[in-house]
């Protein structure tokens, strides 16, 4: 297979360039990964695979014509296990020649060109370069720029039952990184990721959430919790992948002071975790080692997570305030909820794939970082959702799972299943009710100030409202007036209807309606829904990047009940 090649790049084992049209085909080291190999380098901690294009920042870049793989020596970075002389802290550099970028040599300080062929040399820890003819005895690699955030290879070690055994008393790192990357998230950019952090950090610390999930990850990294030291979390995914690291932490029953903070990287389609941290809307391939930087930079902050509670509508919920109207919608609900149970009944043990059965909870249970809505964004969303499932490979991008999104937005024009939403729906906010217009067909119960994918829906409030913020233990509640509102909210020529504002929130829905928890829909019959505080966690605020709706990182006191009622 050719190679094609973006610069002069040489065979590190016969010496000679690279011809990759013209001549022999070429390999280069993409490292020991747990992904596909095609080709093992010998028995090796390093795999040569056939590359599309040959950079500087495929991990080791040690680059052969194919016939010359066999012939490169044993010498590929080790990630664990290496023995260091003497000081437990210090570690030689591992010079990788040639085929660099401009630099200056670390000894004499002269330039190292891109021209250069094999004559200089780079460290894969650190990254610094020398020329071949200056004196390197005595030198100690100190992991670079990027030294706070890596685990140095001679304080990993192979393990059985986690990703590898770390030694907390060997790390001098302050805040080591895990990376845990959703390669499933919006525009499937995962691999892309992976390659390019495993040249900036060690590999080991970068962990694919479709094998296994968070927890390897973060049972690899609990003796440093145990010694009492921190490290940092990158997620990267959508808001789903944040808060599916968010409930495995959870589990953990690490006390919110000593939890791992977290940054995003945004690789899903709304992204507003992201947005509301300063993290951006979008990756779109920009240098991750710039994206490290600002994380060294960022600071701790708390962000609220709420319970959302569904539980079945009861009698004595139907009997309070209902209207006659009312009264015959719930008997008709009942009605058909009792043929479609009948049907159920009716259905033979084994099933085609196409007939979906939902065996329903009593109650339901979720945990909510980002908004919990019902009606008309609810049922887009649920629309998006269902199309997705029935053809995924239509939905491979973030731009077209947008344009979707307002298809389904614009056929939710002459659906009058939310209209009057009055009717069917009883709001309170901390225990007082809330009344809202005729002209109400959603409401959305807001943690962030970013909404389906960066609209600040709360904006900033007049009168007896407070301003929002991810850690006051709060929640705003805004009501919108259709599908065409919604589209005026996104492009700023409307505002959200703001209704309330609390510490709790218990919601009486009087007929099956679409709901959503954090972008997940689904179709809910009559129930009762209640929203309450369930805890905190700590994330990363990116200080270069837009996103201020944090207070610093301290427990906020509880506050009195916001005010609740109609606001402009």
């Amino acid at each position: 297979m050719s190679v094609l090649l973006s610069r002069p790049t040489y065979c590190n084992v016969c010496r000679h360039l690279l011809l990759s049209v013209i001549g022999k085909p070429g390999r280069v080291c993409y490292g020991a990964t747990s992904f596909s190999q095609l080709f093992f380098f010998r028995n090796c901690e390093c795999s040569l695979v056939p590359a599309r294009l040959i950079f500087a920042y495929l991990v080791c870049g040690y680059t052969t014509h194919s016939d010359c793989t066999a012939k490169a020596p044993l010498n590929c970075v080790q990630w664990q296990g290496i023995e260091t002389d003497g000081d437990e802290t210090k570690m030689a550099h591992h010079w990788i020649q040639g085929n660099l970028h401009d630099g200056v040599c670390m000894e004499c300080k002269q330039s190292v060109s891109i021209g250069s062929g094999l004559s200089s040399s780079r460290c894969y820890w650190c990254t610094g370069v020398i020329h071949n003819t200056c004196e390197r005895e005595g030198q100690f690699c100190d992991f670079g720029p990027f030294k706070d955030l890596i685990l140095p290879p001679y304080a990993l070690s192979m393990a059985e039952d986690v990703p590898f055994k770390l030694d907390a008393q060997r790390i001098s790192a302050a805040n080591p990184l895990a990376v845990f990357i959703n390669k499933r998230s919006g525009g499937l950019q995962g691999d892309d990721v992976i390659q390019q952090l495993s040249s900036l950090i060690n590999p080991l610390q970068i962990f694919d959430l479709a094998k296994g999930g968070p927890k390897p990850g973060l049972d690899a990294f609990k003796p440093l919790i145990d010694a009492g030291k921190s490290f940092y979390i990158l997620g990267c995914g959508g808001d789903g992948t944040i808060g599916w690291i968010c409930a495995i932490l959870d589990k953990t029953g690490i006390p919110t002071e000593h939890l791992p903070p977290i940054a995003v990287l945004p690789l899903g389609t709304g992204n507003d975790m992201a947005r509301s941290l300063g993290w951006g809307g979008g990756y779109s391939g920009e240098s991750l080692a710039r994206i490290l930087a600002q994380l060294e930079n960022s600071v701790p902050v708390l962000c609220d997570r709420w319970n959302v509670i569904v539980t079945p509508l009861s009698e004595t919920d139907k009997g309070e305030d209902v209207t006659p109207k009312k009264q015959m919608e719930i008997e008709k609900e009942k009605e058909n909820k009792e043929e479609r149970e009948e049907e159920v009944e009716k259905v033979p043990e084994v099933l085609p794939a196409a007939v979906p059965i939902v065996a329903e909870d009593p109650v339901k249970n979720f945990i909510s970082n980002n908004y919990f809505s019902l009606g008309i964004d609810a049922k887009c969303a649920l629309d998006f959702h269902l199309a997705r499932q029935a053809n995924p490979a239509n939905f491979n991008s973030r731009t077209k799972n947008k344009m979707y999104y307002a298809g389904f937005g614009a056929s939710a024009i002459f659906d009058d299943t939310c209209k009057a939403l009055n009717e069917k729906v009883r709001l309170e906010v901390d225990g007082q009710a809330v009344d809202f217009p005729k002209s109400i067909e959603g409401i959305s119960i807001l943690n962030l100030p970013s909404y389906a994918g960066g609209t600040d829906l709360w904006r900033k409030p007049k009168k007896h409202f407070k301003e929002s913020s991810i850690s006051d233990r709060l929640v705003e509640v805004v009501g919108f007036k259709g599908s065409i509102h919604i589209g005026q909210i996104k492009t700023g020529t409307a505002r959200a209807k703001r209704l309330a504002q609390g510490h709790s929130v218990r919601i009486v829905m009087l007929t099956a309606l679409p709901v959503q928890v954090d972008g997940e829909p689904w179709l809910q019959d009559p129930c009762v829904i209640e929203v309450k505080h369930h805890n905190q966690v700590r994330m990363l605020q990116n200080l270069s990047g837009k996103g201020p709706h944090h207070q610093p990182e301290q427990e906020q006191p509880e506050q009195q009940s916001a005010s609740s009622g109609e606001a402009p």
